[in-house]
């Protein structure tokens, strides 16, 4: 495939919506494109450029920001094989037709075979239930956070009606059971438990306020 053809195909990211927000009734939802360039622009701000000091099971892993946003580009890109399938609905023949959209899309550097290949090991580790490397678990939880945070920007802006139960439902999503690493734990707390904006929604300033020695922020 050439390179026009590789973008003119993955370029129809950009009108698949993010079918959990559709689900719950949200006028004019993100698309996934839109949540991929979320997950970018929380990767660039919030992730050191440097060593990272993990102090996890991590600690021996090498980490590598570069390959955390690589990873966080090409993460969705087999949605425009298969659209966006909530969690516990994909099927193996789901997964298989992704992985090859996204080895396509690869494939299509022809003078990066080796980095490609990878970077879609590391799409493979960040599709497990349980990733093995520390780039793709940073990976992961940036994936679970920016989900959460418009779900949060979506209901404190009026787009999705909030309640206590939505509330709790989301801090669920984005507790220490789904968010594995460190440093995905403390952008949890900056970006979502402590972000002014939601704060000054009653209903979420109150839900953090009874939460709060729950919240895993003694990191």
């Amino acid at each position: 495939m050439d390179l026009c053809s590789v973008i003119n195909k993955f370029s129809g990211i950009s009108d698949v919506l993010r079918t959990g927000l559709v689900n719950r009734g949200v006028k004019q939802p993100e698309s996934v494109a839109e949540h991929t360039l979320g997950c970018l622009l929380i990767a660039f701000k919030f992730l050191p450029n440097g060593h990272l000091e993990d102090g996890s099971e991590w600690e021996n892993d090498k980490y590598n920001k570069t390959d955390i946003m690589n990873l966080l580009l090409v993460h969705d890109l087999g949605e425009t094989e298969i659209g966006d399938i909530v969690r516990g609905q994909k099927t193996l023949a789901d997964r298989v037709r992704e992985r090859e959209a996204v080895s396509n899309f690869l494939s299509g550097e022809q003078d990066s075979v080796a980095d490609n290949g990878r970077l879609l090991d590391l799409w493979d580790d960040m599709e497990a239930a349980a990733p093995t490397s520390l780039n793709a678990a940073i990976a992961k939880d940036i994936d679970i956070l920016q989900g959460a945070y418009q779900v949060f920007k979506y209901a404190t802006t009026g787009r999705l009606a909030i309640s206590e139960t939505l509330c709790m439902e989301w801090l669920q999503e984005v507790s220490d059971v789904r968010i594995k690493t460190r440093v995905g734990r403390l952008i949890r707390k900056e970006l979502i438990f402590n972000n002014p904006d939601f704060l000054q929604n009653a209903i979420f300033n109150s839900i953090m306020k009874q939460t709060m020695p729950q919240r895993g922020d003694n990191l």
